[in-house]
C-alpha cells in the first residue's frame, strides 16, 4: 500500500514530537520536512488547479475560433453569390458596351465595381 502525502505528512509530524534528539536538530528537521512536504503538495495543487482553468479555457476558445471560422466561411460565400447577384443585375439592365451608358448606368457601374474592389 502506498501511503498519500497527508498520511506521511501526518506521520512526520507525529515523529517531530514524539521522537527522542538530545539536542532536538532531529525533531527540528523532521517538521522542517513536513512544512516543506506540505508546501510543496499545495504548490502542486494549486498548479493542477491552474493547468485544468487553463485547458478548461483553451477549450472555449477552440470552440469560438471553430465557430468564428466557419461563421467567416458563411459569410464569404454570401458575398459571393451578393457580387453574382450584383454583376448579373448589372449586365441584364446595363447596355454591354460602355458608350451606350447613361450617366446614371455609368455611375451604378463604377459605384458597383469600387464596392467589389474595396476590401476591409
Amino acid at each position: 500500500m502506498k501511503a498519500t502525502t497527508e498520511q506521511i505528512v501526518s506521520a512526520l509530524r507525529v515523529l517531530s514530537v514524539e521522537m527522542f534528539s538530545e539536542d532536538g536538530v532531529a525533531n527540528a528537521v523532521v517538521a522542517e520536512a513536513a512544512d516543506r512536504l506540505t508546501a510543496m503538495a499545495n504548490l502542486v495543487a494549486k498548479h493542477v488547479q491552474e493547468t485544468k482553468d487553463d485547458v478548461e479555457q483553451m477549450a472555449v476558445a477552440s470552440d469560438t475560433m471553430v465557430e468564428a471560422t466557419s461563421k467567416i466561411q458563411r459569410l464569404r460565400a454570401q458575398i459571393k453569390r451578393l457580387e453574382e447577384a450584383g454583376n448579373n443585375l448589372l449586365w441584364n439592365f446595363c447596355p454591354e458596351y460602355t458608350s451606350d451608358l447613361t450617366q446614371e448606368q455609368s455611375d451604378a457601374l463604377k459605384q458597383w465595381n469600387q464596392a467589389k474592389e474595396d476590401k476591409p
